[in-house]
């Protein structure tokens, strides 16, 4: 298992890492969210987009899954540029450790793609245990899963899998050090991504998620009160009528606006403004 102690000596994942969960959390003692925004004004004066709203893509009615899915992560990023930063970042800790990994080679655009099938199956066919995919025994194994990738081979990717260059790694004791810079490329493509593919009406709602992480962030949030009790919250911005994301913010408690309220062709100077005073403002006693 990788070690607890520090984010810039993570080595990978392994699958113990997966399955067991970190007990170094943070606590939110209040059911509430930190974010209070009773003071709302509309601010429909500002918004006026209306006529504007439609899906921004050319895909035709018989789309399939998989299409929606690449225009909001093209396949040239999620297959190709991670099999790029995954080899590389696989190099750089053989590198540093000065011993060569037998079990490891080079991936490729084709694997990568095998290996995001497999993690998406694991969410179609839920076992207790990773490992029973590949189990011989018929209750548990998989074999389209063990079909398309050896249980090792997995085990490899998932341990040097990477988005971004180590080589520009930011320096910890920045002020501005992102957090979040070894997932930035997604969450920036994510993002870019919801604001041009769909254009929302004026109704929208901000508003907090959960997602689950079991590995460690000194971000992620333990709320003893809540059904889910171990995730990371993000902040999101949704059209009120459909759901759809139109931006969100890790919080990281580097800063609780950040980029929340702010996207290419909609002015949210009033909503922004108010968001900022039920931010600041006391909390009632």
């Amino acid at each position: 298992m990788a070690s607890a102690s520090s984010d810039s000596d993570f080595e990978g994942f392994t699958i113990d890492d997966i399955e067991d969960i970190n007990e170094n959390k943070s606590i939110l003692t209040s059911d509430e969210s930190d974010i209070d925004i009773s003071d709302y004004s509309s601010g429909e004066e500002d918004f006026d987009n209306e006529n504007n709203t439609d899906p921004q893509h050319n895909l035709p009615p018989d789309a399939q899954p998989l299409d929606y899915l690449f225009l909001f992560l093209p396949e040239g990023f999620l297959f190709e540029n991670v099999a790029e930063e995954t080899n590389k970042y696989a190099q750089h800790l053989i590198s540093v450790r000065r011993r060569n990994d037998p079990l490891w080679q080079p991936s490729n655009t084709a694997e990568m793609r095998a290996f995001f099938t497999i993690n998406i199956m694991f969410g179609v066919k839920q076992l207790h245990r990773l490992w029973n995919y590949w189990s011989p025994d018929v209750r548990y194994g998989d074999p389209y899963i063990s079909s398309i990738m050896s249980k090792t081979r997995y085990s490899k990717i998932s341990q040097y899998l990477h988005l971004t260059d180590s080589a520009n790694a930011p320096n910890k004791n920045d002020p501005n050090y992102d957090s979040l810079y070894k997932v930035r490329p997604v969450i920036d493509l994510l993002v870019n991504n919801y604001k041009t593919v769909y254009l929302p009406r004026k109704n929208l709602s901000v508003d907090e998620a959960m997602i689950g992480y079991k590995d460690r962030v000194h971000f992620r949030q333990y709320m003893p009160a809540k059904p889910t009790k171990l995730r990371i919250k993000v902040r999101e911005v949704c059209e009120s009528e459909t759901g759809y994301c139109v931006n969100f913010d890790v919080y990281t408690k580097l800063g609780v606006r950040s980029t929340l309220l702010s996207y290419i062709n909609i002015n949210f100077s009033s909503i922004d403004q108010n968001l900022e005073y039920s931010l600041s403002k006391p909390k009632p006693k």
